[in-house]
């Protein structure tokens, strides 16, 4: 098994305020990468990210609605694309509190 990084653990928040909510089992849009979801501490917007971008990632709201926002849009995480599962979805909504209207 592979060691996570600090900037991967559950609960991390880098400097901007996103948090790491869970990693999955989902490939990234990077090479060799899997995506986490981040859920912003300051406008509770979730979305989905490479590992590698976590150290350095914003939030995807425009800076008008969100104070760090203004970040690059974040991986779809919407069971209906198919990227996850129904099933992975609700088990995802239900560990990060998701409430409607947030997802990213």
């Amino acid at each position: 098994m592979t060691r996570l990084r600090r900037t991967t653990r559950s609960g991390f928040e880098n400097r901007n305020g996103q948090i790491v909510a869970m990693p999955t089992s989902k490939s990234g849009t990077d090479h060799n990468q899997y995506m986490y979801i981040l859920r912003c501490k300051h406008c509770g917007t979730v979305y989905g990210a490479n590992g590698t971008d976590i150290w350095e990632r914003r939030c995807p709201k425009p800076r008008s609605v969100c104070h760090a926002g203004g970040g690059r849009s974040g991986i779809g995480l919407m069971w209906e694309r198919g990227i996850f599962s129904k099933e992975e979805f609700l088990k995802m909504v239900e560990v990060v509190n998701i409430e409607v209207g947030v997802l990213v």
